[in-house]
């Protein structure tokens, strides 16, 4: 009996929590890359000598005008195009 009642109780500021989380994330701008981008991705890569993927996300960036990307893996303060590179776990001392 106890093991049905856990299971029927829902606390409701759960799920008015995730529907805030969902409508705060639905603001948010996707890049879906096209074979163009993927293109571009190759290209950025054998010109900077970059990983494909590193390549893929920061072509997406350039392509969402972004011009911060905060990554721990990229070289802290280096510019590919318009978009700078920071880490956001290097002290700011």
């Amino acid at each position: 009996m106890t093991d049905k009642l856990n299971l029927e109780f829902l606390d409701t500021n759960i799920l008015v929590y995730a529907a805030e989380i969902v409508r705060d994330l639905s603001f948010w701008k996707v890049h879906t890359p096209t074979v163009e981008d993927v293109l571009g991705a190759i290209d950025l890569q054998r010109h900077d000598q970059i990983s494909f993927w590193d390549a893929m996300v920061i072509h997406s960036a350039i392509c969402l005008n972004c011009t911060v990307l905060w990554s721990e893996d990229l070289s802290n303060d280096q510019v590919y195009e318009r978009v700078q590179v920071k880490n956001p776990f290097l002290s700011r001392s």
